[in-house]
């Protein structure tokens, strides 16, 4: 690692808590790796201090942040200017700073659809099942809609949340065949999709043994994506290939959704194969059996 010094150019990671965020040891593997002198830092930020954690970032010329948890949503009326795909799905996890200026974006979405896409599995035309509503679903029904699925179904817990979701997805794709579908109806979801996504916290650890539906109701042909990266693989995901599915855990979107907000600041590609092997590092040095309690998020 270079020496931080009064030319290194600094970005960071702000939510509350922050301290388990695996983004330090991702990014400055990866500026390591290019040689730049940047260092990625964590800002653990309060909710009632979020404004003024923004402005003292902006005075002191960092140049970008990731936001986490509890900021993605709160943080959108403090930003001067809002990516399209990150007003439309109401949530911002990475955002670029000028002197002048803040700038929200959403590298959620994408950050899944090129990690669908190393699986072999991109959603276009496909038959599209999402497990859970939360910020996560957010982005995978946004990344279905625009690159026009089949259909969309989104199996809810609660139907209110539910049905907001399939109103995102009919904004960005009226003529997809969007359904909200109760969780406990979820069974001919899943069997009748090609794509399923796990978008809800089931089977992160410590809870390993836990899986949102039972591995019967997979068939060969199917891919299953599953955002939870701790473990890897999840025991959904280990069942889904015992089956003869394509499955992945989320380590990869993690990875492709940090490359698309580091070139945001750098203009820079960074090496994703260097940052998913940084996240695989930490979560092997972390405590916990074969990891730490962090598993989805940043």
């Amino acid at each position: 690692m270079r020496p931080v010094t009064g030319l290194t150019q600094v970005v960071g990671v702000i939510g509350w808590p922050v301290e388990h965020s695996l983004s330090p040891h991702m990014h400055n593997q990866a500026f390591a790796a290019l040689g730049l002198d940047w260092t990625y830092i964590p800002f653990p930020t309060p909710p009632e201090r979020l404004g003024e954690a923004l402005r003292g970032l902006q005075a002191l010329g960092v140049r970008g942040v990731n936001v986490i948890i509890p900021h993605k949503e709160a943080v959108l009326p403090l930003l001067d200017e809002l990516e399209p795909m990150a007003e439309r799905i109401g949530a911002v996890n990475t955002i670029v700073i000028t002197p002048d200026r803040l700038r929200g974006h959403n590298t959620d979405w994408a950050g899944l659809g090129r990690a669908l896409a190393d699986l072999g599995v991109p959603p276009g035309g496909q038959a599209v099942c999402l497990l859970g509503t939360g910020g996560a679903a957010r982005a995978a029904a946004a990344l279905a809609a625009s690159e026009r699925s089949a259909s969309l179904a989104i199996v809810a817990r609660t139907l209110p949340r539910g049905e907001a979701l399939a109103s995102l997805a009919a904004e960005l794709a009226p003529d997809m065949p969007v359904q909200v579908v109760p969780w406990d109806q979820r069974e001919q979801a899943v069997r009748s999709c090609q794509l399923l996504v796990n978008c809800t916290s089931v089977g992160m650890w410590p809870d390993t043994q836990a899986s949102p539906i039972p591995p019967e109701w997979l068939a060969p042909g199917q891919a299953v994506y599953d955002l939870v990266y701790n473990p890897d693989p999840t025991r959904l995901v280990a069942a889904a290939r015992e089956r003869g599915c394509r499955a992945q855990s989320g380590i990869g979107m993690l990875a492709h959704q940090g490359a698309i907000g580091q070139a945001l600041w750098t203009g820079v590609q960074p090496p994703v194969p260097v940052m998913a092997l940084a996240v695989r590092e930490a979560l092997a040095s972390a405590p916990g059996p074969g990891g730490s309690s962090r598993g989805k998020g940043k």
